[in-house]
């Protein structure tokens, strides 16, 4: 729990001195270099229970170069095993493992706080690295999902910038890792969709309302993708119906503290769209440009997180297990969190004040949460 809380104390130090102006850009970019360090090391010395640590380990020690031709019989998608027969040709060692994987996702998560494409992504990136830590603990805790997860969100700069064909590439490569990275295809058109989040609202108040009869309709959904899917979704969905997947507390409490806060979330970001990037407010900003395009960026990111949304009541009401395929999509909100402070009803230092000390409190409640729900473990080293 230390070693949690002190890492989410430092980060909120460094946000506080970010968002208030204390930090020049080489200050951050350097920062962000040492806490990405910090979690590349954090992940090789690991060993304890999370992330299906012993799992992993123990298909790694097993694999070999069988493994590159015996792609049906695999237990793992093919990208991963081709990743587990190289790094165990040249060493018998889970955490050197453990570290070639870090290093991959964090440098993918590096790229993506440090984008520069329009000033949507780099303005905040300390605070979206506490966002990311009182979330998912820095994504530390690394498994075949981490990794795809995070080339979605690198593939979000080829969103922004219209170049599909990259975009797919990466989605390729993370279907290559996990297979739920196949729901994210859809972001390229979503992002860009004007009216998406007004449909994926009502979608969403739909699927809230139709909760008891989701596994039914999931199940009679997934016939249109041939057998071999439909039959995975199901055992998905039998298996999953009374699992809670290692969270503390029943399912019925969990699914109702996921959509609490998914609602808190989507208010909060409605209202920040409309005291922030609205049309209305661009008017009277002389940077009007500037302002258009970060408008843009904030509404497609903002359906792209109602997507997540949507997938992750569909599959709270179905089946834990199948909550993965809403993660590419929900991770939005670690970028999106910290556009609060760009609210024009933040007007004067003493009021940013005061809606950071919230932004914290919040930050380290779903912290606290994150880890009761887990069962909390303590870091496990080597």
């Amino acid at each position: 729990m230390v070693l949690y809380l002190g890492i989410f104390g430092l980060l909120a130090i460094l946000s506080y001195k970010e968002l208030f102006n204390k930090f020049s850009s080489q200050w951050k970019k350097s920062v962000l270099i040492v806490i990405s360090c910090l979690y590349i090391l954090l992940s090789t010395i690991y060993r304890g229970p999370m992330g299906d640590f012993s799992e992993y380990q123990k298909e790694f020690i097993n694999t070999n170069a069988s493994h590159l031709f015996t792609i049906t019989s695999n237990r793992f998608e093919y990208l991963y095993e081709v990743l587990s027969v190289f790094v165990r040709f040249l060493t018998p060692s889970y955490a050197v493992f453990r570290m070639v994987t870090a290093i991959i996702v964090i440098a993918l998560w590096y790229k993506v706080y440090t984008y520069e494409g329009n000033n949507c992504f780099n303005k905040y990136p300390i605070t979206i690295l506490l966002v990311v830590w009182a979330l998912t603990f820095g994504n530390i805790f690394i498994g075949r999902s981490t990794i795809a997860v995070a080339l979605c969100m690198y593939s979000l700069k080829y969103i922004h910038r219209k170049n599909i064909f990259a975009f797919l590439l990466c989605t390729l490569i993370a279907f290559g890792f996990h297979r739920m990275a196949i729901v994210w295809i859809p972001a390229y058109l979503i992002y860009n969709f004007k009216n998406a989040n007004k449909f994926l609202i009502v979608f969403i108040i739909l699927a809230m309302c139709l909760t008891q009869y989701m596994p039914d309709i999931v199940l009679a959904g997934s016939k249109i993708f041939g057998p071999s899917i439909s039959n995975r979704i199901a055992a998905y969905v039998n298996r999953g119906l009374d699992n809670t997947y290692g969270m503390s507390g029943s399912r019925i409490f969990s699914t109702i503290k996921a959509m609490a806060n998914m609602v808190f979330l989507i208010a909060l970001f409605v209202f920040t769209y409309y005291t922030s990037y609205s049309t209305n407010i661009l008017k009277k900003d002389n940077e009007q440009s500037i302002k258009i395009a970060q408008s843009h960026f904030f509404v497609g990111t903002f359906n792209l997180y109602l997507m997540g949304a949507l997938l992750y009541v569909i599959a709270l009401s179905t089946s834990m297990a199948l909550t993965r395929a809403a993660l590419p999509y929900t991770a939005l909100q670690y970028i999106l969190l910290p556009h609060v402070f760009e609210s024009k009803t933040i007007q004067t230092k003493f009021d940013k004040f005061i809606v950071f000390v919230v932004f914290i409190v919040y930050l380290l409640l779903r912290l606290i949460l994150t880890i009761l729900g887990s069962g909390y473990l303590p870091f496990l080293a080597i």
